[in-house]
């Protein structure tokens, strides 16, 4: 039913090149009953102009000007707080969406008791690549317990905002945090499916993952490492999953920050010590889960928390001096 309105949040800073193909998916939804909050975060490339005319075109896209450059996750709060559906989604400004996307998503969502319904995507530099439809659609009913773990370790779901249809009432009920520069979506995802009990799941690849370079996500710097550690944090700290942590996350953590250790310069910078900091104060949490559940903990995973435990012993007064002052 058609009378449930999507909000479909879209932040955006200079993509020009991209971004007039990616309203134009939106536009072009099989499902018509939307809002589009386009969020221009101080863009002077064009794009703004592109984004301008699209909202006077057509009354279902809002255009919002930001006073002042902000980060990722500030900038999806504002989207948050303004977001007036039932349901929300969030749309990449680089992407690209199927036409059935958001129809595929509420079908799903409102097929029973679920709380979210999430698709695949396509990664490519093609930006041509021929998506799913809504034809022969098959889902499958996942608890949001299960869904966690799979964010954390699938590609088939991911702890990506995209992808997802949420219930916006829940949304609501939690922020991203300001001070994250990368997996603020994670952290966001795991928190919402903390308030969760089910979720629908479909193997339709609706959404295009455009895979340019030099974009934020295909970026290994320092500091946004800094960032991913701290997030890693942030879910030990929060998720009712922490026994899952000890032999996934940590694993997933080292294979994102192995880019790093690998550059002698910027584990030579100011940096480097906080990020050791960090990691000390992650696997010292790792080892106490691994110990309250030891059966359930991979060999390997063992092996890799114990390493860095003897690594970054030295680390963790400090790592908890530093955590708490922030």
């Amino acid at each position: 039913m058609e009378t449930d309105k999507i909000s479909v949040v879209i932040p955006f800073r200079n993509v020009k090149p991209y971004l007039l193909e990616c309203l134009k998916s939106v536009q072009n939804q099989t499902y018509t009953n939307f809002e589009v909050i386009l969020l221009d975060d101080n863009s002077d490339d064009g794009s703004e102009i592109i984004a301008e005319e699209f909202a006077k075109s057509d009354g279902r896209f809002l255009y919002h000007k930001l006073q002042k450059q902000k980060s990722i996750a500030a900038v999806r709060n504002i989207g948050l707080k303004l977001a007036t559906g039932k349901y929300l989604a969030w749309v990449d400004s680089d992407d690209i969406v199927a036409k059935d996307f958001l129809l595929v998503l509420h079908s799903l969502i409102t097929s029973g008791d679920y709380q979210m319904s999430t698709c695949r995507s396509v990664k490519t530099k093609n930006r041509h690549h021929k998506l799913s439809n809504a034809k022969g659609l098959k889902s499958q009913s996942l608890s949001a317990l299960e869904t966690q773990k799979s964010c954390l370790s699938s590609n088939k779901i991911g702890g990506f905002l995209m992808l997802k249809l949420f219930v916006t009432e829940i949304a609501q009920k939690i922020s991203f945090y300001d001070n994250l520069k990368s997996a603020e979506d994670l952290v966001f995802v795991i928190e919402y499916l903390n308030l969760c009990q089910n979720v629908c799941v479909s193997n339709k690849k609706l959404y295009l993952y455009f895979m340019r370079s030099g974009s934020l996500s295909r970026t290994y710097k320092l500091s946004k490492m800094l960032n991913f550690v701290k997030a890693m944090n942030l879910l030990v700290k929060n998720s009712k999953q922490k026994p899952y942590y000890a032999h996934v996350v940590c694993w997933r953590a080292m294979m994102c920050c192995m880019p790093i250790f690998l550059s002698h310069r910027e584990m030579r910078s100011k940096n480097a010590k906080k990020l050791k900091m960090l990691f000390a104060k992650y696997f010292e949490d790792a080892r106490s889960f691994a110990k309250q559940k030891s059966n359930g903990i991979k060999i390997y995973s063992k092996f890799v928390i114990g390493l860095f435990n003897i690594l970054y012993k030295g680390y963790i007064k400090k790592a908890n001096r530093l955590l708490k002052n922030q």
